[in-house]
């Protein structure tokens, strides 16, 4: 409880910041797991992360809105940081979902999933790299060689959405050929994981686009 009223004692940003890595953190267990990792501590981690993360979001919406001068909008910071849960939940459902039918045996599911997953991690990463890069942006006044360099993350955000994008298309047309030697529940379950998948880094793109906002406007 000590460390969580010292986050906010100055400033929102570092719980945010920690938050976000609690978050994202979700996502790099999912992959862990679907690369061959033990499902029970993948989830016991997640379950953890996840735990923490609404303990930081209760704190940033109950215990800064009033308290502190914010040079941005109190509301799109919740909102951001909504948004940045999104991704720890779907994180977690995938590895639900891949635990279920797939973990230690990845049968029949080597569908183009580590480009999907790779594709949908960069967009997670990058979304991390702007969160961490906001007391810069707080320091500088949101002016400078720190927006300059914010503004190019979100940029280069476009590239990976249609690399997402692509390889989700690629992994679901797989995903169908292969749905022959698949039984009906398993084949349903594959989908069900690649939609997921893709829905992590949509959900990290929501994210930035919200910083993005909160950030310029």
């Amino acid at each position: 409880m000590k460390e969580l009223l010292a986050a906010f004692a100055k400033s929102p940003v570092p719980a945010i910041q920690r938050h976000a890595e609690r978050c994202c953190g979700c996502v790099t267990d999912l992959v862990a797991l679907v690369r061959g990792g033990d499902a029970e501590l993948a989830l016991a981690r997640m379950d953890s992360a996840i735990g923490e993360a609404e303990e930081l979001r209760r704190g940033i919406r109950h215990h800064v809105t009033r308290r502190l001068f914010l040079p941005i909008s109190r509301a799109e910071l919740r909102e951001l940081v909504d948004r940045q849960h999104e991704i720890a939940l779907r994180a977690r459902t995938g590895a639900r979902e891949f635990a279920l039918r797939f973990a230690g045996e990845r049968r029949g599911i080597d569908v183009g999933l580590d480009p999907l997953i790779a594709a949908n991690e960069a967009i997670v990463a990058q979304l991390l790299a702007g969160v961490e890069e906001l007391d810069e942006l707080f320091a500088s006044g949101f002016h400078g060689h720190e927006l300059k360099a914010f503004v190019a993350m979100i940029d280069e955000l476009d590239r990976l959405e249609t690399v997402a994008s692509d390889a989700h298309w690629e992994a679901c047309k797989v995903a169908h050929g292969a749905e022959v030697d698949l039984s009906p529940v398993d084949a349903v379950m594959l989908r069900n994981l690649l939609d997921e998948i893709n829905a992590i880094g949509r959900a990290a793109d929501a994210a930035a686009r919200q910083l993005e906002l909160l950030i310029t406007t």
